[in-house]
């Protein structure tokens, strides 16, 4: 491996209603803020009363904090095995001016005079979802999706995601609005496909529950006793992947990325290769403020492409809905081939024995952190204990995929993490 300096030479299971949805009567009105905006802005209302059916009312509104965290726990509780990180973000999504974090919660109407009959007697919210705008240029985030399990069927999941899509579009200016779920879940591409989203693309991700056994590396309510104070290898040497990464591989150069217009050009390129044209991310793609911020630190650096005919990017950034693993980071690698994966696991756990401990990621990632790798055997581990996200156009399941890409826990094709948006 080796690294040039740039002066020397990137839950919900309701299933589609018939039943039709109009909106009864706007409410208040809430400060949102677009992402792209240097202030915040007020917007129109994202308050409402919506008809389902003839005899079902439910009250559309912004999240809230105190009245509903306990209903938005019940609601979460089997999801992902009862490790959904919702509960936990459900703050941060409210709190941020950048997000829209709605939720859906059932009304006493009187259908005569067409309004509520008694204010108090809402109910617990059933559903709710968020729309983190401006994640890329013009693109809003739509994620967070969660029905209660008795309510599911009834068509809610589509009227949350159609209803952030309309205030994506008319009030953050978001041209389109990205999504991603799992392979398996048909229902939800059937919702995707109801509101005019299209397949993007495929993010192989790895299975937490295998990492989740290497000796150190799940988080604290998640250790076995016996892994209480084992400091984690790095990943190739935990899943003892080392001895299958090829020598072409190692030889590979990787340069850092000094701009987004540099980024831009190599994403572009992979999406000519067949790639997303997207850095990866856990189940989402990485978002502009979060991919300047790694630049920014010296955490994006591209394959040089004298080495290979192909294109490929490397990021690390950290990702706060991470509860089960001790470390936070994530490894995104946009690239096409088996090969540059196996360059990028290699640059990015500073495998080479022979390598400069300054030109590998653990002095970058110490930097990013604030911490002196020469002096806190923390922050040398701390590069190694990743997670990663890799570009769907990677043939990770074939048979003729690399040794190293097979012994990786990748999640099965069923369930692979796959994108979803609109392309106006």
């Amino acid at each position: 491996m080796k690294l040039i300096d740039p002066s020397s030479s990137s839950g919900a299971t309701s299933t589609p209603s018939p039943a039709t949805m109009k909106i009864v009567s706007p409410a208040t009105t809430c400060w949102l803020a677009s992402a792209a905006a240097s202030t915040t802005k007020p917007l129109t209302s994202t308050t409402a009363i919506l008809s389902v059916g003839s005899d079902q009312h439910y009250q559309l509104r912004p999240f809230d904090l105190d009245q509903d965290t306990h209903a938005l726990q019940d609601i979460c509780k089997d999801v992902y095995g009862g490790r959904d990180y919702l509960p936990q973000t459900a703050i941060k999504y409210a709190r941020d001016p950048h997000a829209c974090f709605l939720a859906l919660a059932p009304l006493a109407f009187d259908n005569e005079t067409r309004v509520e009959r008694d204010p108090t007697r809402q109910g617990p919210i059933v559903a709710v979802a968020n729309a983190q705008q401006h994640v890329l240029p013009n693109i809003a985030w739509l994620e967070a999706v969660r029905t209660c399990p008795t309510q599911r069927g009834k068509g809610l999941a589509r009227i949350l995601t159609q209803q952030l899509m309309d205030i994506s579009r008319s009030q953050f200016d978001c041209h389109n609005v990205y999504t991603c779920t799992v392979d398996s879940n048909v229902a939800m591409k059937k919702i995707f496909a109801k509101v005019g989203m299209t397949h993007l693309g495929n993010i192989h991700q790895v299975k937490f529950d295998r990492l989740m056994e290497l000796p150190g590396w799940a988080s604290g309510n998640n250790k076995n006793d016996e892994d209480a104070d084992v400091r984690p290898q790095p990943l190739l040497q935990a899943l003892q992947l080392e001895s299958r990464v090829t020598s072409h591989a190692k030889q590979m150069e990787w340069v850092p990325v000094t701009s987004m217009e540099e980024l831009h050009a190599v994403l572009h390129q992979i999406r000519t290769e067949g790639g997303m044209g997207y850095l990866p991310a856990l189940y989402k793609v990485l978002s502009t403020p979060k991919t300047v911020e790694a630049i920014q630190v010296g955490l994006v650096w591209k394959l040089r492409t004298t080495d290979t005919p192909r294109s490929a990017v490397i990021a690390f950034s950290r990702d706060d809905q991470i509860q089960s693993l001790e470390s936070k980071w994530v490894c995104s690698i946009a690239a096409t081939t088996c090969v540059a994966v196996e360059s990028a696991l290699w640059h990015a756990c500073g495998a080479d024995p022979d390598g400069d401990a300054e030109d590998s990621i653990f002095s970058s990632l110490a930097t990013a952190t604030q911490k002196d790798p020469s002096s806190c055997e923390e922050c040398i581990s701390l590069p190694a204990t990743f997670t990663i996200s890799v570009d769907g156009a990677v043939p990770v399941h074939r048979e003729s995929s690399s040794k190293l890409c097979q012994g990786i826990p990748f999640v099965d094709a069923q369930d692979a993490c796959v994108l979803y948006g609109t392309t106006n």
